[in-house]
């Protein structure tokens, strides 16, 4: 599951993780926990300890365990080589993603996070992006709508190839 910040990603992604009794992967939880280790805020991790942390994230998703949900911003171009992967784009109104911004963070500096996004995206995965196997727009969803629309989506997709 991967999207810009406040599109639910975390919160959808638990969710999902719950319905479907699985382990839960959190690129930012992650982020967040080394630069704790390290005694320094998230966004002055250096770019080896992003691709630390990615490599991680690409072990698990090769070969941890199935199923196994995994969230974080750049994952259509970490994952997208992968196989049995299926990526889930979350997308969210601009309107929406600042109020949940603001519930989060207190103040309204989501076009700066954003652009450091961007920045990094590119120091890491430079212009390659991953093509979702579904996009979700969560801006007027729950995540527990969320994760349902996925799990149903899921459903289908396994009976459709049963079928084939």
């Amino acid at each position: 599951m991967y999207g810009a910040s406040c599109t639910g990603k975390s919160t959808s992604a638990r969710t999902l993780a719950r319905l479907l009794g699985c382990a839960l992967r959190s690129a930012g939880e992650a982020i967040r926990a080394r630069s704790i280790e390290l005694k320094t805020k998230p966004s002055a991790l250096t770019l080896d300890e992003h691709r630390k942390i990615d490599e991680t994230t690409r072990y698990f998703a090769a070969s941890g365990p199935e199923p196994l949900v995994i969230e974080g911003t750049f994952l259509d171009a970490l994952l997208s080589d992968i196989e049995n992967i299926r990526l889930v784009e979350l997308i969210c109104a601009d309107h929406e993603r600042q109020r949940r911004y603001g519930d989060r963070e207190g103040s309204h500096g989501l076009l700066s996070r954003d652009n450091a996004d961007q920045k990094l995206r590119y120091s890491l995965h430079g212009n390659h992006k991953g093509t979702p196997d579904i996009t979700i727009d969560t801006t007027s969803k729950t995540p527990e709508e969320v994760a349902g629309e996925i799990v149903t989506w899921i459903q289908s997709k396994d009976a459709t190839e049963e079928r084939s």
